[in-house]
């Protein structure tokens, strides 16, 4: 169970790295709140999916 929900989170950051790589680039072309709220949100996506990974692999060393 936890390689499937591991890999399936994984897959989840991937697929927001492209989203993130083109809100940065719109940032740095527009310097607009909107786009700042944007960059946010994706890694604060991102921070939390890695914080899960980080848990899982926290729970399998304790076992």
């Amino acid at each position: 169970m936890n390689d499937t929900l591991k890999k399936d989170l994984e897959q989840q950051v991937q697929n927001l790295y492209g989203p993130l790589e083109a809100a940065n680039i719109a940032l740095y072309n527009s310097n607009s709140v909107e786009d700042a709220r944007v960059v946010q949100a994706l890694e604060e996506q991102i921070n939390t999916l890695v914080d899960a990974l980080i848990a899982i692999d926290a729970q399998e060393l304790q076992r």
